[in-house]
């Protein structure tokens, strides 16, 4: 073993001996995410979804940006669509990569700023489309918490003006994967897409890395969201994977060009 792959092994055991102590000290802990500029993570996420009777599932690489940290630590982030494989009664097609959507995001996740491209045959309309992007990330708090702690935030809801998503968290400790230790956070989410009953519920269980508060990997489910063909439930499961390395070696290709001022949400 090399100096530097031995200097990350202790780092990696300090973390994971230091992340058991204060779990089982139950001791209070900041959640915070922190951003990098030009960081990239990139995920695999695999999507079991039905609507109208029709079930397909998804298998969808994704690599994630950040372009900007702006002088108040929000984040402008590039979300990249890499291409996917979609199974339908099946036969399996293979999906071309989307263009990028830009977020922004503050210090505990909120979306603050929000771009997606224009699309010739959209399933989602605009707003629902911004309603799962202010609902699909973990949103934080600023007050420390133990295990068992939970906390609530509203969140404006894009599909009805004047409403509200309501996003209840718990931080349900920290746990062990792969030999790495991770703070484990619940999420729930609501809102109501028409003036009746209708209303999308997010529930999933999010794995972040205590270093810097990112995704490492997720799981749940969502229901209720309204498409052109009907309202359509899904389950999720999504993993960060290496930085794809083109053959013989090299740095990931990079990103499509970018408007880097998104609108506002």
């Amino acid at each position: 073993m090399n100096r530097i792959a031995f200097l990350r092994s202790l780092t990696a055991a300090a973390v994971v001996l230091a992340a058991g102590a204060a779990f089982a000290e139950d001791a209070p802990i900041k959640l915070s995410r922190t951003y990098k500029p030009k960081a990239e993570i990139r995920y695999h996420a695999d999507i079991k979804a039905s609507v109208s009777g029709t079930d397909v599932e998804v298998a969808q690489e994704s690599r994630e940006i950040i372009q900007e940290v702006k002088p108040n630590g929000d984040a402008v982030i590039v979300h990249a669509d890499e291409g996917s494989k979609m199974t339908l009664n099946g036969a399996v097609q293979e999906q071309a990569a989307g263009p990028p959507v830009v977020e922004t995001r503050d210090h505990v996740g909120k979306l603050v700023g929000y771009k997606a491209p224009e699309r010739a045959q959209a399933v989602f309309t605009p707003e629902v489309e911004r309603l799962m992007a202010v609902l699909s990330s973990t949103i934080l708090t600023d007050k420390s918490v133990k295990a068992g702690d939970t906390w609530a935030t509203e969140l404006d809801n894009p599909i009805l003006k004047g409403k509200k998503a309501t996003v209840k968290g718990t931080f349900v400790g920290i746990e062990t994967v792969e030999g790495m230790a991770y703070w484990k956070v619940k999420q729930h989410a609501e809102a109501a897409t028409d003036t009746q009953t209708g209303k999308v519920v997010y529930d999933y269980t999010a794995w972040l890395d205590p270093a810097d508060g990112h995704l490492t990997r997720m799981q749940g489910t969502v229901t209720g969201i309204p498409t052109t063909f009907g309202n359509m439930d899904f389950a999720l499961k999504m993993k960060q994977v290496p930085l794809a390395v083109p053959a013989g070696g090299g740095t990931p290709p990079p990103l499509p060009a970018v408007d880097p001022k998104p609108a506002a949400p």
